[in-house]
């Protein structure tokens, strides 16, 4: 059983460092420039809220686009492909930048946590092991290391609640209920039920072939990984 996604002949890390690099550059002119426009527009709603969290921005383009490619590549609108051309490096880059500017600053202790397990997991295990899980079938394999992905779709409904703790008005009853409504829904399906489907569906039952493609530390990899980002969820939803 071959245990090594490949793409064109290549490892899939391949060039990735350039990627993230890339990446946080575009990410570093994103917080530079909400801040910037914070300080300089500081009587309006949009600069008192971007002086408030400038790493606000940054959150909203990468949830919608995070979300945008997991759509697109589920609905096989984007090739697999641009799994690991565009969305591994994308979010690698942004929870680096996210850890700098927003979770280190305000003491964000769990964030990090989970920023740390969203940049080591996807890079050192969900490549290999996803191989593994889909039996040496490429097209499989991706499309279960996407599935990791799924706990993001919740992010976009994240993002406009705490929008709307920030200009709490009567007309926004209606709103901010049903937002939570549909980010607890997302929750639950993308962190909670996607996890526990991959340990239970694809991971523990597949320890011996793990074993017999010389693969075991990948299946903890992966154990150790999903079960950390299962159980962390709920701590995690409470500290945003």
């Amino acid at each position: 059983m071959e245990c090594v996604v490949l793409a064109h002949g290549s490892s899939w890390t391949e060039g990735l460092q350039y990627k993230v690099a890339a990446f946080s550059l575009f990410w570093c002119a994103v917080h530079c420039m909400a801040a910037k426009l914070g300080r300089k527009f500081p009587r309006t709603a949009f600069g008192k809220i971007l002086g408030k969290r400038p790493a606000h921005v940054a959150h909203w383009i990468y949830s919608l686009a995070c979300c945008a490619a997991m759509l697109g590549m589920w609905s096989k609108w984007l090739a697999l492909s641009w799994l690991y051309a565009f969305l591994i490096p994308f979010a690698v880059s942004f929870y680096v930048l996210d850890i700098v500017v927003f979770c280190a600053p305000t003491k964000s202790w769990i964030l990090i946590l989970h920023h740390l397990a969203m940049i080591i997991g996807p890079t050192l295990t969900v490549g290999a092991g996803a191989a593994c899980l889909g039996n040496g079938d490429s097209h499989t394999a991706r499309k279960l290391a996407l599935a990791s992905f799924a706990a993001e779709l919740w992010r976009p409904c994240l993002n406009l609640r705490w929008l709307l703790l920030q200009n709490k008005s009567a007309g926004d009853a209606r709103l901010f209920a049903a937002n939570n409504a549909t980010l607890i829904a997302l929750w639950f399906w993308g962190s909670i039920y996607s996890f526990y489907w991959l340990l239970t569906a694809k991971i523990l039952p597949l320890r011996n072939e793990y074993k017999d493609a010389d693969s075991l530390d990948t299946w903890w990899g992966q154990l150790i990984y999903f079960g950390a980002m299962l159980l962390s969820r709920g701590a995690c939803c409470a500290a945003v």
